[in-house]
């Protein structure tokens, strides 16, 4: 998914694109933030790994993403 991001979301023009992404990410990362009870509505299956491992991938998304909008940028 990395690579996909580097590939698809890369320069200047993609510009709107990154931001809408990045709306996402802040979206579904707010969501996991509000704790495994809360998340345990839409899915009981979740435990506190699982919450922190999707964190993790998405917060590398995210980082990613960022990554590429300075390069497109600076660029």
């Amino acid at each position: 998914m990395c690579t996909s991001i580097r590939e698809e979301f890369s320069g200047i023009r993609m510009g709107q694109h990154r931001e809408d992404l990045l709306q996402q990410l802040d979206h579904i990362l707010g969501q996991l933030d509000l704790g495994l009870c809360h998340l345990q509505q839409y899915k009981q299956s979740l435990n506190e790994a699982s919450i922190q491992q999707m964190k993790e991938q998405y917060g590398e998304l995210k980082r990613v993403l960022l990554e590429v909008g300075r390069e497109a940028i600076d660029s």
